[in-house]
């Protein structure tokens, strides 16, 4: 169902607890299933308690493990424990970069390799795991210098097809039209009342069974049958409320469509 009501806070606010958000929702998804199993198996019912705070901590165990054992560690950002060069790096045009990890030393020689092997790859500082992560920041700053100028997708394919871990930061606007996940028939164009639209599919698939998306609500197309049947609002004060502005089936007058 689309339920819409107005929201305070802006898309940073928004994108910031998206993420929460899905993996809050997958863990009431499984909570469910299991309820269901156990109802089909004993014939009884089962109350289903979740925290979203909760299912945030359940996703940092080992930083639960270190602070109690006393460890202290840095913020790391895109970097890592161990790694290096582990980061992402800008590459040419506005606001592209290219994401590489190197983990052992055959990895470093294969990226040496595609960088053409600079003089300063070859100090012997980055000979090993430990003295590249030592001189981590150093060594971000030539990969930095290297990257810039070049094409993200370009350089993830030829660092790919070396052995090189690397991949290329995609735009919203790159995954729709990305190839690979057009093969897949993961993006599904549906045609709604604002016009022909692009969804992201489902990220499984199952053999003899359709994954296509056969459904998808309108923009605030349940806002009624939601306040009516669930909320047990009157038809005069679901009219008040749309009035209002507090529901609506359509964007606000001043936001333009996408």
């Amino acid at each position: 169902m689309s339920y819409l009501t107005g929201f305070e806070g802006g898309p940073s606010q928004r994108a910031s607890s998206n993420y929460m958000d899905h993996s809050t929702g997958n863990n009431v998804a499984y909570a469910l299933l299991l309820a269901l199993y156990r109802r089909n198996r004993t014939g009884k019912g089962m109350r289903i308690d979740l925290s979203m705070q909760e299912t945030g901590v359940s996703c940092i165990g080992p930083a639960i493990l270190e602070a109690q054992r006393g460890i202290e560690r840095p913020r790391l950002g895109c970097t890592h424990l161990w790694k290096a060069p582990h980061n992402v790096y800008p590459c040419a045009g506005e606001d592209r970069w290219i994401a590489i990890a190197v983990s052992n030393d055959d990895e470093w020689a294969a990226l040496k390799d595609v960088m053409g092997t600079p003089g300063w790859a070859q100090d012997s500082r980055y000979d090993s795991v430990q003295g590249r992560w030592q001189h981590r920041h150093e060594l971000d700053r030539q990969v930095a210098a290297w990257t810039s100028p070049q094409d993200a997708k370009e350089l993830a394919s030829s660092l790919q097809a070396q052995g090189v871990c690397a991949g290329a930061v995609m735009t919203s606007a790159d995954l729709v039209d990305d190839p690979h996940l057009k093969q897949r028939e993961y993006m599904q164009t549906i045609d709604r009342a604002g016009g022909r639209r692009t969804y992201a599919g489902r990220p499984f698939r199952m053999p003899g069974l359709s994954m296509a998306i056969r459904n998808v609500a309108d923009l605030g197309e349940h806002n009624e049958v939601v306040l009516r049947e669930v909320a047990g609002l009157s038809q005069e004060e679901i009219s008040a409320l749309a009035a209002d502005g507090v529901i609506s089936n359509r964007p606000r007058a001043e936001e333009k469509a996408p």
